[in-house]
């Protein structure tokens, strides 16, 4: 189930498998060979020590690696196509070539592609690859490429089905007519696409590269590379309201998705959002949301509320990466912390990294429970399992002297939570049949 559609990507032809496969050996030390192409130096991905920092490592983070070890939980899992990770953000870039292919359609609101002769396939997946994405589109005549706002015009993208498919008709009748894929929250309509220029319009996208870029084709590659995207927006930058991620978690509930970044704050906390909180816990969706950007002691919603992980990032201690590192559990001076405090993962950025890379795990998480168990887990067992198979963060205080961290404890504290996510450890205790209680 492997779809070999060639792309052009700035004038080079590029061939991607997608779904990812799996790579059994990947993780091996100094063998990038073994891993996706696209891996390159993501430290934040890696199960190992860069070999620039390991006679500058503290000795603990020798086994511990510099980050989240994505690369090993590949050997089991890329994820998979029927695992949904909302991006409830300012929107995704349509062009995007390491995410084009990877947003999530609606098959209730789209006509069964076409062939280039006109005739009808015999179902949404025209081309037989086992998904249904833009690919199954590619020779239909009524679409045109450079039709889509926000799109490349020299290649097919979510934004050229929206301009030739949407008619005003709710076909599915959930409310949101022509939910394509995903949904505006912020403009209430159906084009998920960011509107903004600079960085904070490409706050999104980079959450939703960062989660789920396809991989294997020269770009990207996501934590979770073959789950598959599903956009929400709900604002033009990181700020916005606690009515609209209220609707935007209960529609990324009702459409069925595993997890959700929201790398946000919102001006309000209402009974509402609380509510779709719930009402997200109750069908498995995982709120992967931020501790904030503000390095500071105080409250961040709807991060706080009691269904969502609380997070931060934590990244090497110098200045730059490309030289000796004594830890990778230090952090930038943006990200809060206190006593609501769950979980960190490794980023060079803030907050934002964090929620990015939790998610891709969460889809990583219910990917090996499709593959093992034949149904995806709970909420609560997802949050539970990232909890108990984290890696303990906490320095000595001649460490700490050293690295200039902050403080950090054995077992739970504020800064660090209960430890920094590992998907290896979190994927093997899944296919172990390792299940916490919730």
């Amino acid at each position: 189930m492997t779809s070999m559609l060639a792309g052009l990507w700035l004038g080079t032809t590029v061939w991607a498998a997608l779904p990812l496969p799996v790579h059994p050996e990947c993780g091996a030390l100094d063998r990038p060979d073994l891993c996706p192409s696209d891996l390159g130096g993501d430290w934040e991905l890696l199960s190992t020590i860069p070999a620039h920092s390991r006679e500058s490592i503290r000795p603990a983070e020798l086994e511990l690696g510099a980050g989240l070890a994505a690369d090993r939980a590949w050997n089991v899992t890329t994820g998979d196509w029927d695992v949904v990770l909302a991006i409830g953000d300012s929107g995704v870039d349509w062009s995007a070539w390491d995410t084009r292919r990877k947003h999530r359609l609606k098959a209730a609101e789209l006509p069964v592609p076409r062939s280039a002769d006109g005739a009808d396939a015999a179902d949404h997946d025209a081309n037989g690859d086992g998904l249904f994405n833009i690919d199954d589109y590619a020779d239909d005549p009524r679409v045109d490429w450079a039709a889509g706002v926000g799109g490349a015009p020299d290649r097919l993208d979510p934004a050229d089905l929206l301009a030739a498919f949407s008619d005003g008709v709710d076909d599915d009748g959930n409310g949101y007519v022509d939910d394509i894929c995903g949904w505006d929250f912020f403009d209430d309509d159906n084009d998920a696409f960011t509107s903004l220029p600079g960085e904070y319009g490409q706050h999104g996208q980079g959450v939703a590269t960062g989660a789920a870029a396809e991989g294997g084709d020269g770009g990207s590659i996501g934590v979770c590379p073959s789950c598959s995207i599903l956009p929400v927006r709900v604002g033009d930058t990181f700020i916005t309201d606690g009515d609209r991620v209220a609707r935007a978690i209960a529609y990324a509930a009702d459409e069925g998705a595993s997890g959700i970044t929201l790398a946000l704050g919102a001006l309000s906390n209402s009974e509402v959002t609380a509510a779709a909180a719930r009402y997200a816990w109750d069908h498995g969706l995982v709120l992967s949301a931020v501790a904030g950007d503000e390095n500071g002691f105080h409250h961040n919603f709807p991060s706080l509320l009691p269904e969502a992980l609380y997070l931060r990032s934590v990244r090497y201690d110098t200045p730059s990466d490309s030289g000796p590192i004594y830890s990778y559990f230090n952090t930038q001076n943006c990200n809060n912390f206190g006593a609501r405090m769950d979980l960190v993962a490794p980023s060079r950025v803030c907050a934002t990294g964090a929620a990015t890379a939790t998610v891709g795990v969460v889809g990583l998480v219910q990917a090996a429970a499709l593959a093992v168990e034949g149904e995806r887990l709970h909420a609560g067992e997802v949050v539970q399992l990232l909890l108990q198979t984290s890696e303990d963060v906490w320095l000595t205080e001649d460490e700490r002297a050293i690295s200039k961290a902050y403080p950090s404890a054995e077992g739970w504290d504020p800064y660090t939570g209960y430890g920094r996510v590992d998907a290896e450890r979190a994927v093997d205790a899944v296919v172990a049949g390792d299940i916490p209680p919730w």
